[in-house]
């Protein structure tokens, strides 16, 4: 009886020392782990794009499209699916022919103003010199009815010598205009000379012929003394005289108009010159074309007969 009840309390006791040293183990490893946890985070709300990859065709509610008002290769355009914004550049279009055209039209605006210069001055000459030929061919119609208004004696001695003097003068005029009217030629052959100034001389040299001419008939009516046929003569004269003031008259209207509308005309060509280089000048602009709104480049296709007739993007070069 007491050998059991001996025992019994020394299982007592073994459970009691057994329990306690599970509890200081546990105990022990608990304050172990509550040593060994990280220290604490802190949490801050984020927004994040979620990316679902799925097949199938996407198309714009809206879009604008893409328009070259010229012909021609794209030299320069956005990537497909690039993002643009309002006046980005989108396409460059090839401009060399555009800028050959202008450099084309600007040389020619240069010679065609240059040639409207020249018949200018040209006009402006031929005015002058064609008023003192005028001024000249009245002279002699004047001098033509004075003669005509008396009748002609044999000449004194004073008036052979004043008759010798007048024709002395008249041939080295004419001898003057001939001289002038042969260099004239010459620059002509050349070139340094229009036709309307070469004509102006050869005016001179045939009134500077007519008014030699005038004076030996009148040297050899002198001589005659008076007579019929002379009378008849000086009325010839003076009416030949007028015929050709008239006739130089109308001349010089025609040859003035015709310079006149001339210069007209190079004006024309000049007004249509200006106008075909400022389309070009508009062309060149519109070969760089931008974007009317924002949005992402979507580049067509199109069948292209060189790869075989398989469809292909737009892109530089085609």
């Amino acid at each position: 009886m007491n050998n059991l009840t001996k025992s019994s309390k020394f299982r007592i006791i073994i459970s009691v020392i057994l329990i306690i040293a599970l509890y200081l183990f546990f105990n022990s490893g608990h304050q172990d782990s509550q040593n060994r946890r990280l220290p604490p985070y802190k949490i801050i709300k984020i927004q994040s794009d979620a990316r679902i990859t799925q097949r199938g065709v996407l198309y714009s509610a809206d879009s604008s499209p893409v328009i070259s008002k010229n012909e021609g290769y794209i030299q320069d355009m956005a990537k497909q699916g690039a993002l643009v914004k309002k006046g980005n550049t989108v396409m460059v279009m090839d401009n060399e022919d555009i800028i050959e055209s202008i450099e084309s039209i600007q040389l020619n605006i240069e010679k065609e103003t240059l040639n409207k210069e020249t018949l200018i001055g040209q006009l402006k000459y031929t005015q002058l010199e064609e008023e003192r030929t005028k001024e000249l061919l009245k002279a002699q119609l004047e001098n033509a009815t004075l003669k005509e208004q008396y009748e002609l004696n044999k000449p004194d001695q004073d008036e052979q010598r004043l008759l010798s003097i007048e024709h002395e003068i008249a041939e080295l005029d004419l001898a003057d205009a001939k001289d002038k009217f042969e260099s004239q030629k010459r620059l002509f052959k050349k070139n340094f000379i229009s036709t309307s100034m070469l004509e102006s001389f050869e005016r001179k040299l045939i009134n500077r012929q007519a008014n030699l001419d005038e004076i030996a008939l009148k040297i050899k009516l002198k001589f005659k003394g008076r007579s019929e046929e002379k009378k008849v003569e000086l009325k010839k004269a003076k009416e030949r005289a007028m015929a050709k003031l008239l006739r130089f008259d109308k001349n010089m209207q025609r040859r003035f108009t015709r310079l006149q509308n001339t210069i007209e005309a190079s004006e024309k060509r000049i007004d249509k010159h200006n106008f075909d280089l400022k389309d070009k000048q508009n062309a060149l602009k519109d070969t760089i074309i931008t974007a009317n709104r924002d949005g992402i480049m979507n580049i067509k296709k199109f069948w292209d007969w060189r790869s075989g007739g398989r469809m292909v993007q737009y892109k530089p070069g085609v």
